[in-house]
């Protein structure tokens, strides 16, 4: 089989990644939670939400943007491959 015109993680069975810093905004997270206190710790919850205090993944990420009246997504800042800065 020729391998042109064929992308590497389908010829090898790899998987891409990234790395660096960015933000995100969500909306499935869970509303229990207090997201503006102090030294939250982000994690991933049930059905893909974001969470704190549970059991799930902790995720290398902090809270950037608390929701509210005016914004009701949870903003994110996250690092893949570093610090969270």
């Amino acid at each position: 089989m020729s391998n042109i015109s064929h992308e590497a993680g389908g010829l090898f069975g790899l998987v891409g990644c990234g790395h660096g810093h960015g933000e995100m905004f969500t909306d499935p997270y869970d509303a229990t939670v207090s997201w503006g206190a102090d030294a939250l710790v982000p994690e991933t919850g049930a059905a893909g939400t974001v969470t704190n205090g549970g059991s799930g993944t902790t995720l290398d990420a902090r809270v950037i943007s608390v929701p509210n009246v005016n914004n009701p997504l949870l903003g994110l800042a996250f690092s893949i491959g570093g610090a969270t800065t």
